[in-house]
Order: structure tokens, then C-alpha cells, then sequence
């Protein structure tokens, strides 16, 4: 789906980001039901299309990706058998 169709769909995004782990863009929208308010995500691509959506913020998610690709850390393990 493109940007503009998830515009046609869910309107304007309260926000717009850029995305920094994997290049794109971010919408930020907020559903709100009887009072309750839930953020909800829509990003995209480098080419403008829909890769992911989730109910975090665009930041939640971005933070998510980075956290992801971290490279886990060493435990200071050494080999050997340990007896």
C-alpha cells in the first residue's frame, strides 16, 4: 500500500517522521474509542510503501529496530569443558 492510499484510508497522520535504522517514513496516528486513545504507526520504505504498522508510536518502533540490531554482548564466556 502506498502513502497515499494509507492516507485515504486513515487521513492525515498526527506526525511525520523520518525513519533513521532502515530509511523511510513514519506516519503517527492516535485512535481514540470511547475516550481511550491508542497510538498506531504506519511505516514505509525508502520507495513509499508499507513495510509495517503496529500500535506503538513512531519512535516506540524506531527505538524497537535499533534495540534489534545491536549486537547482543559478549558474556565473557571462555571455552573449555569446565571440569
Amino acid at each position: 500500500m502506498s502513502m497515499e492510499q494509507v492516507e485515504q484510508i486513515g487521513g492525515k497522520p498526527l506526525a511525520v517522521s523520518d525513519r533513521t535504522v532502515v530509511l523511510g517514513t513514519c506516519y503517527d496516528y492516535m485512535f481514540t474509542k470511547s475516550s481511550q486513545r491508542q497510538p498506531y504507526n504506519v511505516s514505509f520504505d525508502g520507495k513509499g510503501k508499507v513495510d509495517h504498522s503496529g500500535f506503538t508510536t513512531c519512535a516506540e518502533w524506531s527505538n524497537a529496530q535499533q534495540k534489534s540490531r545491536q549486537a547482543p554482548k559478549s558474556k565473557g564466556v571462555t571455552g573449555g569443558a569446565g571440569y
